[in-house]
């Protein structure tokens, strides 16, 4: 069966090569699977958490053309970017592992997160320099090949969620890199279609829809405050519910700030007594945790001391 690929290289200025890479993997199922209409797409399983695991086993073709184009880069003097959907290393710091250990291997999308042996043959393509998408999260990550190559996978934030920002790469002399980060604190007419938004919450409040969101998301005042309740009520409706394990959702859901800090601050060593914990919840540390989990230390802004 013949599957498009959109993989390609660009030299949109001289001597700048982007390559973008198509790691869409389309695997057949091993059950199910109709001989008589092999073209049917429910023969195979969709490409949204393969990723790079697959790319080396199911599209050896694209990983061999991967590494002749970083060769023809290196040959021809050319700054060589490569960009995908997916990332090319580890996007939380190290934690993946303790991630997978309290909330399971299938949630906070470690299904897309590449084995360790895989990044490593990122890095042996000679790919230098990765950027990707797909999982609004900011984060930059670093994997050292085999035989002493490195890879820099650069995790680009979404300018649709909290934090809303893009990257800004800037070529430097001795073909240095600098990264930027600009956040979009303010966007002009971002609440233009709010009454559409409030039309939406009156037809859900009417119909006692259990998907009602609260509606004080519309008295945001910028881009910015308008994302962080949007990742609030994230948190509330889809992540915990879905992500989260049965026994760590109640046990989160259930206590107060106050019953949590008696048991796990020296109160008066910090210059706090128990009724500054009575202001939080067990919902709000958890959308805390969101906020630091998709956009890293640009989530620090919003984020008082004290908390």
């Amino acid at each position: 069966m013949q599957v498009p690929d959109s993989s390609y290289l660009v030299e949109p200025v001289e001597a700048l090569w982007l390559l973008a890479i198509d790691a869409n993997v389309y695997i057949p199922k091993a059950e199910g699977f109709d001989l008589n209409n092999i073209q049917n797409p429910d023969n195979f399983s969709g490409s949204g958490n393969a990723g790079y695991n697959k790319m080396f086993s199911h599209k050896t073709h694209v990983m061999k053309w991967v590494a002749d184009v970083v060769k023809r880069a290196e040959q021809s003097g050319k700054t060589l970017i490569a960009f995908s959907y997916f990332p090319m290393s580890e996007f939380y710091n190290g934690q993946s592992n303790l991630i997978g250990d309290y909330f399971g291997e299938d949630n906070f999308q470690l299904a897309r997160r590449p084995q360790d042996q895989v990044s490593q043959k990122l890095a042996a393509t000679g790919v230098k320099v990765h950027v990707g998408g797909h999982m609004h999260i900011n984060d930059t990550g670093f994997t050292r090949g085999l035989d002493g190559q490195f890879l820099v996978n650069i995790q680009a934030p979404s300018i649709a969620a909290y934090v809303p920002a893009y990257k800004v790469l800037t070529i430097t002399a001795n073909n240095n890199i600098d990264v930027q980060t600009m956040v979009l604190n303010d966007v002009p007419r971002f609440d233009e279609l709010f009454e559409h938004y409030q039309q939406e919450h009156d037809t859900l409040k009417k119909s006692g829809s259990p998907k009602l969101w609260d509606q004080a998301i519309l008295s945001a005042k910028s881009y910015r405050e308008f994302t962080y309740w949007h990742i609030r009520e994230l948190t509330r409706q889809r992540f915990v519910p879905r992500e989260w394990p049965q026994d760590m959702r109640d046990l989160m859901l259930s206590f107060s700030g106050q019953d949590a800090s008696a048991k796990a601050f020296a109160l008066a060593s910090a210059g706090l007594t128990l009724a500054d914990f009575s202001k939080w919840n067990g919902l709000d540390l958890a959308v805390y945790f969101y906020r630091l989990r998709n956009p890293g230390q640009l989530a620090l802004h919003d984020i008082q001391a004290s908390r």
